[in-house]
């Protein structure tokens, strides 16, 4: 369905409204289950482009984007120009300019959940314990080979960043700013005279990372005991695999070790982030029932479009409510700092080594979403974690179909290309790790 762009607001609402009763009636897709997976995939997908730029039918969009729009359950094409684009306040002032520089825009309307968050003290959620646990069992299960590896690498001579460094607490002062960070954070509450060095404060603070790991588990797939492993028989299985991989040319010691901590840095990364996502919403939560129950007959975006029609109050409660389902810690919008932001290939890594829907804490990469899942999936059967559900069977069928891809069209390669690459690290740990 193609719209004018002058409908955005009773389509906006329109479209949450939908979202929002498939969410209510359990409309989900085959195997879903709302108890440990968000909504990414009802998410609404609006693709807004110029018509003087791609043509009336939005011809020249690349066919990539248009293929990943249509594949969504909830959906609609739009025509409008650069002043259409830029009063609508549901669009901050990133996408304007790159509707200005590409002449199209998709829209992934917010899915936070935001009705059902507890009031009160801030609980656990699902996605960042188990983002937590994953940062411990793996830090645990990786630290001995990082020590080994870096001591390997120093008196082999090879010249790596690592020599420089005295310890390996020193060399992940600078090859691991994540660590060092939550390092530097947990050591505040401590009052030591005199402030140790950077190199002992990621030291202790591994070490207290590893204490919590060594009491999780993790099987892995191709093992002959199905069993799960902990403690010194999950470092020893990771010591083996180090061993094979560098005897059969995959990796040197200064690749291995590189690796690692970059496994590491990803998971320090994804648990700040999602702990500061977490924690916003406890804020959003209340502005966002404060400003619903004022804006929900007439429309939020239909609010904010027509702003002389409505009292100062009733702003205020909109404004509450577009920020509350938007917070910059959710949506990471470009235009911050990197280390603010994940990019594909990590949320790839993340759903692959923690079994969790990234898209929880991140509302960027949403069109890579199917790749995302089947890289999730990928991780609980190599880890045995849990059985593969149906969505995720039904999404790996989808793209090794081809079904969303744009056959190397040249307008699409970049996003082909990143897609690949994403899918190409997951079949590098599975590798790493003799999957």
């Amino acid at each position: 369905m193609i719209s004018d762009i002058r409908d955005f607001s009773g389509i906006y609402d329109e479209m949450m409204k939908q979202m929002r009763r498939r969410v209510d009636e359990r409309r989900f897709p085959s195997g879903f289950n709302p108890e440990t997976m968000s909504f990414v995939y009802l998410q609404p997908a609006i693709l807004i482009y110029d018509p003087a730029r791609h043509g009336q039918n939005g011809e020249s969009v690349p066919t990539w984007v248009i293929k990943r729009v249509n594949f969504r359950p909830i959906k609609v094409h739009m025509h409008g120009s650069d002043e259409d684009v830029s009063r609508l306040p549901a669009i901050d002032t990133w996408q304007r300019k790159q509707f200005r520089e590409l002449g199209y825009l998709v829209l992934l309307l917010p899915t936070i959940d935001l009705q059902k968050l507890p009031q009160g003290r801030r609980q656990l959620d699902i996605a960042e314990d188990r983002v937590r646990v994953g940062f411990e069992t793996w830090a645990f299960a990786l630290m001995p080979e990082i020590h080994r590896l870096f001591y390997a690498t120093n008196k082999g001579g090879a010249a790596t960043a690592a020599d420089a460094r005295d310890t390996p607490g020193g060399y992940l002062v600078f090859a691991a700013p994540e660590i060092m960070a939550a390092a530097e954070r947990s050591a505040v509450s401590r009052k030591e005279e005199p402030r140790p060095i950077a190199a002992d404060i990621v030291h202790t603070y591994l070490e207290a990372v590893q204490n919590e790991g060594r009491k999780h588990r993790i099987a892995f797939h191709g093992d002959t005991d199905s069993s799960p492993l902990h403690g010194d028989a999950l470092r020893a299985r990771i010591k083996r695999s180090g061993t094979r991989n560098k005897s059969s040319g995959k990796g040197q010691d200064n690749e291995l070790l590189a690796i690692y901590v970059e496994i590491l840095n990803i998971l320090a990364k994804a648990r700040r982030i999602v702990t500061e996502v977490m924690s916003a919403r406890v804020v959003h939560m209340k502005n966002y029932q404060k400003g619903m129950d004022t804006t929900e007959e007439q429309g939020t975006h239909n609010i904010l479009s027509n702003r002389d029609q409505f009292p100062k109050r009733t702003l205020n409660a909109a404004n509450k409510v577009m920020n509350a389902q938007m917070p910059k810690e959710y949506v990471q919008p470009p235009t911050t700092s990197d280390k603010d932001n994940l990019s594909v290939s990590e949320l790839g890594v993340i759903a692959f080594l923690c079994d969790v829907d990234p898209y929880v804490f991140c509302a960027q990469h949403g069109l890579y979403f199917p790749e995302v899942w089947v890289a999730r999936g990928q991780g609980a059967l190599s880890f045995k974690r849990r059985k593969i559900i149906e969505f995720e069977r039904d999404l790996a069928e989808v793209i090794l179909s081809g079904e969303l891809s744009a056959q190397n069209s040249p307008d699409s390669v970049e996003h082909e290309l990143i897609a690949a690459r994403m899918m190409k690290d997951i079949e590098f740990l599975e590798a790493l790790f003799d999957l």
